[in-house]
């Protein structure tokens, strides 16, 4: 399986529960049981990322949402399964899209809101760092 995060997103989820993201954590909240493949974080430049992931430079402008994109249909590709955090609106519109394509993609966040279509994950209190 292979895991993408919207690093920012996810830190902005993270600080709304009271705590920032735990770098050594994450990538086992958002894997489970599961082998990870790849995992990537799109992220503004020079940011340090969780343990365990690439880092891919995000973007300005309209071009970023078309790599985001890409990027998220080449891992689930090569990689058979994809998690993509955190469930915001556009990456909810883009999982939906994926799966209607026979992709297989899950989202996953800290406040789990999801229907029977398009589940969401809860990520747990082991993935946030309380200072």
């Amino acid at each position: 399986m292979a895991v993408l995060v919207d690093f920012d997103g996810l830190a902005d989820e993270a600080r709304a529960q009271g705590g920032e993201l735990a770098m050594r954590r994450l990538l086992a909240g958002l894997a489970g049981d599961r082998t990870v493949d790849r995992a990537v974080c799109w992220a503004a430049r020079r940011q340090q990322v969780p343990a365990g992931f690439d880092l891919q430079e995000a973007e300005e402008g309209p071009a970023a949402g078309i790599t985001f994109a890409s990027l998220a249909i080449e891992l689930a590709a090569s990689a058979g399964q994809l998690v993509l955090a955190p469930a915001s609106e556009p990456l909810r519109r883009l999982a939906a899209a994926m799966r209607r394509a026979g992709h297989r993609v899950e989202l996953a966040d800290f406040v789990a809101s999801g229907d029977a279509d398009l589940p969401v994950r809860r990520l747990g209190r082991d993935c946030l760092f309380v200072p």
